[in-house]
């Protein structure tokens, strides 16, 4: 039975990314899109264009792009659910306030785990009452709980929730960018 899942941009079948913009699938779309014709052992090469999770492991994962909302429910900010079938690792993040919260102090958490409830594992307490780019690979987006990678296992969701504050003011807006890759 094949499983079918799908991740932010990228689709998944049976734990390959199915999606152009990954890995092997990139070149593929690429070159097929500059109009290039592909011999036949070109084409066996690059196969069908899928990354198996095998290939994900050796750092060849993906960005999920998305715009954030103005909402103060658990995962409101921003949730999207681990549909691959395999764990994954969150090793980059990147949240960039381009309006923000009029309310002074507000906050958001970052992190995978089930959902409903506020995850800090990634990002712990970032201020969105002014405008600024935090990424995870800055220390002080960390906060007292957070750290530089995360494990985001199957079937559990990646989401932004707000921890302090009122993100519904002003309304705070923004986007949020993830680098995520298998985890072996």
């Amino acid at each position: 039975m094949s499983e079918i899942g799908r991740v932010g941009g990228v689709d998944f079948k049976d734990g390959k990314s199915a999606s152009a913009h990954v890995g092997k699938g990139a070149i593929l779309a690429e070159a097929l899109g500059a109009g290039l014709e592909l011999d036949a052992q070109a084409r066996a090469a690059l196969g069908d264009g899928s990354v198996g999770a095998d290939q994900l492991a050796d750092n060849q994962g993906f960005w999920l792009h998305a715009a954030l909302s103005a909402s103060n429910a658990a995962g409101g900010v921003y949730q999207v659910q681990n549909d691959t079938g395999v764990d994954l690792l969150v090793i980059d993040a990147i949240i960039a306030i381009t309006q923000a919260s009029t309310t002074a102090g507000t906050a958001l958490d970052v992190g995978p785990g089930a959902g409903g409830v506020v995850h800090d594992t990634l990002m712990d307490g970032i201020l969105v009452d002014a405008l600024g780019i935090h990424r995870l690979v800055d220390p002080a987006s960390h906060g007292v709980n957070g750290g530089y990678q995360a494990k985001w296992g199957a079937g559990l969701k990646l989401d932004i929730s707000k921890s302090a504050g009122d993100v519904t003011t002003g309304p705070m807006q923004g986007t949020c960018s993830f680098y995520v890759i298998a985890t072996s």
